[in-house]
């Protein structure tokens, strides 16, 4: 069928001519596997007409943020991304691929609360939940002093508001500042 473009339907010996575009993948060393008698040689050329090597997710960081919005927009309710849960999820090296993003954001859009995405929503395999001692370590410092001071803010004060059950004043005094500098952050960073 790959090489003479035909096919014979079951009890019958008529030929029938058939077009299409065979489009094969694998994750494994193709010619490697020929080497290794694990993959027969012929098959493999007749396969092998154009080779298009995609390196993995943890290569192209680039490609993340579109293929979760476009996971995003599958959704059946409006749901947005905050920037701190996207750096979280540019951070993660991605060993299952696009197929491990596209199932952590079908699990986050079912458990996002009010239709945002927080940081708090995400579930990495292989990494500890931000939220535990080492959350520090996930901050990009690289983005500037300014603006890791903001993520700092703004994660200290959702570990409070979180703790206070949403009560600002509560929240407020547990950060050991005064109420109005609380609602002036909050309005700063944007988690009105």
């Amino acid at each position: 069928m790959i090489q003479e473009k035909t096919i014979e339907r079951l009890g019958s010996d008529k030929p029938i001519s058939v077009d299409f575009r065979l489009i094969a993948a694998t994750a494994q060393n193709v010619t490697d596997m020929v080497k290794a008698g694990k993959v027969r040689e012929d098959l493999y050329y007749r396969l092998n007409v154009v080779t298009i090597s995609l390196p993995p997710l943890r290569e192209r960081r680039e490609d993340i943020p579109f293929l979760v919005q476009r996971f995003l927009g599958r959704s059946d309710r409006p749901i947005t991304i905050r920037q701190d849960a996207l750096d979280l999820i540019l951070s993660h090296d991605w060993p299952g691929n696009v197929r491990e993003l596209e199932n952590v954001i079908a699990r986050v859009i079912v458990i996002a609360p009010g239709g945002v995405i927080t940081p708090e929503c995400i579930q990495l395999t292989g990494r500890r939940n931000h939220t535990s001692a080492g959350w520090l370590d996930q901050i990009p410092y690289h983005e500037g002093y300014w603006n890791v001071l903001r993520q700092v803010e703004a994660r200290l004060i959702h570990a409070a508001l979180l703790e206070a059950h949403g009560n600002k004043a509560e929240a407020a005094r547990i950060l050991d500042i005064r109420r109005r500098l609380l609602y002036e952050k909050l309005t700063e960073l944007g988690m009105n």
